[in-house]
């Protein structure tokens, strides 16, 4: 079921990577402030996540990520996974990124993903992968509101996936890789 929503998916995931202890600290907090605002419906219908980087240090951002849950009185179930991206990814119906390879297989597996923009004092993003996906790139101030549309609005939903497929697609004929690569990841995208 490439490239329609995640239907199975019950998992909005934050992915974090090796950017900096400061940047992802803020990220979790902000995220998990913006998950407050989501309808009871969502909260109970749905999982938070956090997907760290496999060389993160897994206790340390569990940890940091059930504080700020408990800080901001987000009630919804959680998990932390760290090595699982084919778990995560195929039950996740949202992912959101700063900027991260993670995005491609995202795309792969109809994984809806929202880019957070510019981060001001922190983090300019070069926005690797969402150049042709405007509505992708999302204000963290504004991350409930659109999570809330994905999930309530399939026209949109889909919408945002062709655009995923198509990125995808355009990211697949500049890959450096060899034919036999390239003939299994157009597979993929059939």
């Amino acid at each position: 079921m490439i490239f329609s929503i995640n239907a199975w998916g019950k998992f909005i995931t934050l992915a974090l990577n090796l950017k900096s202890d400061k940047l992802n600290k803020y990220l979790i907090d902000k995220v998990c402030s913006q998950m407050t605002c989501l309808g009871e419906s969502e909260k109970r219908n749905y999982s938070f996540v956090l997907k760290l980087h496999p060389e993160m240090n897994f206790k340390y951002w569990e940890s940091l990520f059930l504080k700020a849950m408990k800080r901001h009185s987000l009630k919804m179930n959680c998990h932390v996974y760290s090595y699982e991206n084919k778990l995560v990814l195929n039950k996740s119906k949202i992912l959101i990124v700063l900027s991260s390879g993670i995005s491609m297989e995202a795309f792969i597996c109809g994984v809806s993903v929202i880019c957070i923009d510019d981060i001001p004092n922190f983090y300019i993003n070069p926005l690797v992968y969402f150049k042709n996906i405007p509505e992708s790139i999302v204000n963290i101030e504004n991350i409930s509101l659109e999570i809330q549309n994905r999930l309530n609005n399939t026209f949109y939903s889909n919408k945002i996936l062709a655009k995923q497929k198509k990125s995808l697609k355009e990211e697949i004929a500049y890959f450096d890789s060899s034919k036999r690569e390239l003939d299994w990841i157009n597979q993929l995208i059939k």
